[in-house]
């Protein structure tokens, strides 16, 4: 009995530490979002306040399957205002203007922007 516990306990342990290096893990590849502020007006801007059609970005093969995958047609797809700003909070600036300029997402980052998609 007492090996039976000692070996439940080292388990549990053990799953505890690796919850918290997931996490940590996790936590390191999500990076805060950029807020950028005018010294005038100090008002938040964000990106171009206008629709941007999914197709006139540069999507390569894999991109197009990913997309296929979640139910999204790249040469009808319209990215939002809204969706823009879901985005920039979730992922920041410079990392969306990466994603839009043609890198790979990550896979948690893909996950991060399907509940974008969502948004009016």
């Amino acid at each position: 009995m007492k090996k039976f516990l000692t070996i439940t306990a080292s388990l549990l342990i053990g799953a505890v530490i690796a919850t918290v290096i997931v996490y940590w893990v996790i936590m390191s590849e999500v990076s805060q979002p950029a807020v950028v502020t005018n010294d005038e007006t100090e008002e938040t801007q964000i990106l171009e306040r206008e629709e941007i059609p999914l197709r006139s970005l540069p999507l390569n093969d894999a991109h197009k399957s990913i997309l296929n995958k979640i139910g999204i047609d790249a040469e009808t797809f319209i990215i939002t205002p809204e969706m823009q700003d879901c985005a920039v909070n979730r992922l920041g600036r410079e990392r969306l203007t990466e994603i839009f300029g043609g890198a790979d997402p990550k896979a948690l980052e893909i996950a991060t922007l399907t509940a974008c998609l969502s948004v009016e």
